[in-house]
């Protein structure tokens, strides 16, 4: 027999538990609603409370990037956080079966659109709540046709309260920033840029940057031998010919200069971030994207037309 968890007066089914690491996540059926759900279970405190009254809020402004969170419960030591459940499959689920099946590896264009949806969520998230979500990668988001869900705030705080964070919070190997990894007593919403350039740079390569070393790069240890072994995404994406070199360019700056191992090298803000990623997605729609050999290759087929209809006519 299924457990069965009573939160607020309704009966949650769980049909799974998808934790990873320290926090419990839950996917449940509410039999009052006849839906799905997703619960999450954290540690009862003040500060808890805090975060999850401006998260609620966050999600109640119909965000295109958070899964709403219904209703929040306290229970023991613990509180639960009913949120709705988003059908997709999560970005690690992705790039693991891409992985064993690589002409399921997202394009370019895919991968780019990813990382701005993921951009622009970060962005309201920095911006109407002062949080640090602190725990971006793969196993985070879900994709649900064009759309990214960050679905994970567990190890979400405020900047203010970042020398606070217990040990281990936010630390998600590669992913996490140099500033985590050394244990930094402030960090802020740059430390997320990193985290969210390395899922573009994973995307666009299927590499981890730095060798792989992703964050821990810049540990005092390795800061050093590492700082100069950042390839462009540009050198090693496998479809680099389907791409202009316009947004090749553009990437390369985009994502080696979020991938610094020191925060003041990284974008200022997130107007700046962004402006960078649209001007990028404005390109994308205004031409085709074809590259340079390409339209050469177009242009040589324009002018035999031409050529043809002149009769063979010397130009």
């Amino acid at each position: 027999m299924k457990e069965r968890i009573h939160l607020g007066g309704r009966e949650y089914c769980i049909l799974k538990n998808l934790s990873s690491g320290f926090r419990e996540r839950l996917q449940a059926y509410d039999s009052v609603a006849a839906d799905l759900r997703a619960i999450v279970v954290l540690p009862r405190g003040s500060s808890s409370a805090q975060h999850l009254r401006v998260l609620q809020n966050l999600t109640k402004r119909n965000s295109t990037n958070f899964p709403p969170i219904w209703e929040t419960q306290a229970k023991g030591d613990s509180y639960f956080v009913i949120q709705a459940w988003i059908n997709g499959h999560d970005l690690d689920r992705k790039i693991r079966h891409a992985t064993e099946h690589l002409e399921r590896w997202p394009g370019p264009p895919e991968a780019f659109q990813i990382f701005r949806h993921l951009a622009h969520g970060l962005g309201q998230l920095h911006q109407d709540t002062s949080l640090v979500h602190g725990d971006i990668k793969p196993a985070n988001l879900v994709l649900d046709r064009n759309r990214v869900f960050i679905i994970d705030f567990g190890n979400a705080w405020h900047f203010e309260q970042t020398a606070y964070c217990k040990p281990g919070d936010g630390i998600s190997g590669a992913y996490a920033s140099p500033e985590q990894h050394r244990g930094d007593a402030l960090i802020d919403f740059r430390s997320d840029y990193f985290s969210a350039s390395v899922i573009a740079y994973q995307l666009l390569t299927r590499q981890l940057p730095y060798d792989g070393m992703g964050g821990k790069a810049g540990l005092n240890e390795f800061a050093e031998a590492f700082a100069n072994k950042l390839v462009p995404p540009s050198q090693l994406a496998s479809h680099r010919e389907h791409m202009r070199n316009d947004f090749w360019l553009a990437i390369d700056r985009i994502v080696m200069r979020g991938l610094s191992l020191k925060a003041n090298d990284r974008f200022a803000n997130k107007g700046e971030w962004l402006s960078e990623i649209e001007t990028i997605n404005a390109t994308l729609k205004l031409k085709p994207n074809l590259s340079s050999a390409q339209l050469h290759c177009l242009g040589i087929v324009d002018w035999l037309g031409k050529w043809f209809k002149r009769g063979g006519s010397a130009m």
